[in-house]
């Protein structure tokens, strides 16, 4: 307040705007400033604004006392049944949090919980600051803070976030983010507890906060939630419609996707020899009531109806297809090569996959994008339909497609999805994917022509640090460090050994490895 009379009198000047300084409504800490802003010749009027300023600004740079406050602190803090990590552990998590791979942090907070310890105490702070900033991490967090942190947070209203997404009961005070994650957390114990507490405070909430917190059904997600899902269906707002038919598309008995079959059936026919497509007329009430609208637009398609069938078909099990035409997901994968509605049926078969996380499918749509068919649509990456696959599906997929001897130019199928498998390696793939590695990195220093080398140094760089198995980084070590002084591998190489020897010893200091 001192600051800002003294700006607008200088604003104005002395002659329109005589200085006046309200001393009476300063802290206790502030009484020697007030002391010596009352000694000031009044009558001096350019001099006072001066020594005004010039003695507030002193005070400010001089710093604060802290305020102490007589309220006591809570009940000592119970003994916790986990152990907290070394200190050596915590370096790790220190150095993340100072800007050192930061993209690590899920990984240790992952490895940290599976090891049965928490957080080391001088780091707590810390740690429940990041989780206000990274509501993406706090899932990850809670489980490794411990009773003390509990206790800690506890104490700052700003880590409030801690307490309340463990309890209902403060619901009615929690932000946003918290009341999401007490939703969340009580779907995975007591469903229809969550999906009573939802409805309890439907009416109540705003549009926005109704959408974000219909979301935390898709835990658990159950048919017996559909009720309430149809009638959010019958809302106003297309952002909670659009929410309510996302979640019951991912019900295959829902009756919005009976709908969604019993529209396309009559779209998309098969004569025995090659699939022909009708467009739908235009948008119905219905359809808008069950999400398919032109609102909804992918640039791919520029035709409108193409996109309200593309809408429907990713609704549809893609099992209905080879069930009901008596093809595999493979072989009507192929059937549509050079049609023209490959583009249209392979994306909408594709969403779908990934949709009802149907393995079989997905494997079809990625042999399909290895044997080149992808080039023509260019429309998604592989990304998602390999993570519908298991692991072991996915790894094994992957190796049947590389070389039987690496080739180090890296034009090959296998290569080409390896550089879309964004999911942790086994440590039988990270010794595969190794080899490979370093027959490119030798054949160039050999003098190779390598015309997709920069395929190998993005994947040095961005990919094969942070999802290969550290099991293998001794050998990459004795392997790949001449190589840091290569002129055309040298700051990938290093990168490379770099992040992995990172993870290397966090997961050893952690207890892994």
């Amino acid at each position: 307040m001192l600051w800002q009379q003294l700006l607008k009198t200088a604003i104005l000047g002395t002659e329109k705007y005589k200085l006046h300084l309200n001393l009476e409504n300063l802290t206790p800490f502030e009484n020697s400033l007030g002391e010596v802003l009352s000694r000031l010749d009044s009558s001096d009027l350019e001099g006072s604004l001066l020594a005004a300023s010039g003695t507030v600004a002193l005070y400010q740079r001089g710093g604060k006392l802290c305020v102490s406050q007589k309220k006591s602190l809570s009940e000592e803090c119970e003994v916790d049944d986990l152990p907290y990590c070394s200190a050596g552990v915590g370096e790790y998590l220190r150095l993340m949090l100072n800007g050192k791979y930061p993209e690590l942090l899920p990984e240790w907070l992952t490895v940290l919980k599976e090891s049965g310890k928490r957080v080391h105490p001088v780091y707590l702070p810390e740690i429940l600051t990041l989780g206000l900033r990274r509501h993406d991490l706090r899932e990850a967090i809670l489980p490794v803070l411990g009773k003390r942190g509990f206790w800690l947070a506890g104490l700052n209203p700003e880590w409030g976030y801690v307490l309340s997404e463990y309890t209902v009961d403060d619901w009615l005070t929690s932000s946003i983010h918290s009341k999401i994650l007490i939703l969340k957390k009580l779907r995975t114990t007591d469903r229809e507890a969550a999906l009573q507490q939802l409805q309890s405070v439907w009416k109540k909430e705003t549009v926005e906060t109704r959408a974000s917190l219909l979301e935390t059904l898709e835990v658990s997600l159950s048919i017996e939630d559909e009720p309430f899902l149809e009638a959010a269906l019958d809302g106003k707002r297309k952002q909670v419609r659009d929410v309510a038919a996302r979640l019951l598309a991912k019900l295959p008995e829902s009756r919005l996707v009976q709908r969604m079959i019993q529209r396309v059936t009559d779209l998309i026919q098969f004569n025995g020899s090659e699939v022909q497509v009708i467009y739908p007329k235009d948008s119905t009430r219905e359809m808008m009531r069950d999400g398919v609208n032109e609102a909804t637009y992918n640039s791919d398609f520029g035709n409108n109806k193409a996109n309200l069938l593309l809408q429907m078909l990713s609704c549809v099990p893609p099992s209905f297809w080879s069930q009901n035409w008596g093809k595999t997901p493979l072989e009507l994968v192929h059937l549509v090569d050079g049609s023209e509605w490959e583009r249209l049926l392979i994306t909408g078969w594709s969403q779908a996959a990934v949709q009802y996380q149907d393995a079989d499918w997905g494997e079809a749509v990625v042999l399909a994008i290895a044997e080149g068919m992808g080039k023509k649509w260019n429309s998604f990456s592989c990304l998602e339909l390999l993570g519908v696959l298991s692991q072991v599906r996915r790894e094994g997929l992957i190796s049947r497609c590389f070389p039987e001897k690496p080739e180090p130019w890296g034009d090959n199928a296998g290569y080409t999805l390896l550089s879309e498998c964004k999911y942790f390696w086994s440590d039988e793939f990270s010794r595969l994917v190794l080899e490979h590695l370093c027959s490119a990195v030798c054949s160039e220093e050999q003098g190779s022509n390598i015309g997709y080398a920069s395929r190998w140094l993005e994947g040095l760089k961005r990919l094969y640090p942070y999802f290969m198995s550290t099991s293998v980084y001794e050998d990459a070590v004795l392997r790949l460090s001449e190589f840091r002084e290569s002129s055309y591998w040298g700051v990938s190489v290093d990168i490379f050994l770099s992040i992995l020897g990172f993870r290397f010893e966090m997961i050893r200091a952690l207890g892994g490895v």
